[in-house]
């Protein structure tokens, strides 16, 4: 995995151009952030990553944010990217304990440039209602595999709140819910994530999940999203590509559990 890290390849301008507009987007709603990391804590979850060029204080930074999140009693998450220095940061948090997930691959597309597209005849709702949040957290829990009492909470509470900063799809076999995805934006931001995106196994391959894709990039594009982006597991990768999204880095959720 060093070898991964130590040869990061060189990036075309389309490329740079649109990591440089990701990494600001990633850091809003931050609950701390110096030189050296940005946190994101929340009741459910904690995720750091580096802000900035960490060569000759990796150790020390590690040590620190290893120590706060054992002060609050907390496991959290390094979000390590293929950009990060140094380039043996990945072999650092390992030797610190951390506990190196499957690689993702951070794809980007410019909707105002081009939009993925989908089969007109599946249908996909935006979650509005309990019963959809249900199908929602049957899809995912039955993907993943494990709970999603807290995503499916959280998108009830934006409903109740008529917030649109996350927003859940569902995409249906006839009056069977097979492939759900979320998308997560702020009011200010020129970008937004596409996450939870799953299909159940004996759905995969038939458009379902390009469809979920599809609608959360059109409902993006409605409230003003320039780029939607996405952390693709090797599975949903060459999908993606396909519908013309690009890979800009590559990442590892790195986690340290107490």
């Amino acid at each position: 995995m060093g070898e991964t890290l130590a040869k990061r390849r060189d990036l075309d301008r389309t490329e740079e151009v649109m990591l440089e507009t990701l990494m600001p987007q990633w850091k809003v709603g931050a609950t701390y952030s110096d030189s050296a990391v940005t946190r994101h804590t929340d009741d459910h979850d904690s995720m750091v990553m580096a802000n900035g060029d960490l060569t000759g204080i990796a150790n020390e930074i590690i040590k620190r944010e290893i120590a706060y999140h054992q002060s609050i009693g907390r496991n959290f998450e390094w979000k390590l990217f293929s950009s990060d220095l140094p380039t043996n940061l990945l072999e650092r948090l390992t030797d610190h304990g951390f506990q190196v997930g499957t690689k993702e691959v951070v794809c980007a597309m410019d909707i105002i440039q081009q939009m993925p597209t989908a089969s007109p005849t599946i249908r996909v709702e935006r979650v509005h209602s309990d019963e959809q949040l249900n199908d929602f957290r049957w899809v995912a829990e039955s993907v993943f595999q494990k709970d999603f009492s807290y995503t499916t909470g959280e998108l009830a509470r934006h409903i109740a709140n008529g917030s649109e900063d996350q927003v859940g799809f569902v995409s249906y076999d006839g009056g069977t819910p097979v492939s759900i995805g979320r998308l997560d934006h702020t009011k200010c931001s020129a970008c937004a994530g596409l996450y939870t995106g799953g299909t159940l196994p004996e759905y995969r391959g038939r458009g379902f999940y390009q469809a979920v894709v599809a609608a959360r990039a059109t409902f993006a594009k409605h409230k003003g999203v320039s780029i939607i982006w996405v952390d693709a597991r090797p599975a949903s990768l060459p999908i993606l590509e396909r519908m013309g999204f690009v890979p800009i880095v590559e990442s590892w959720p790195c986690e340290y559990n107490y």
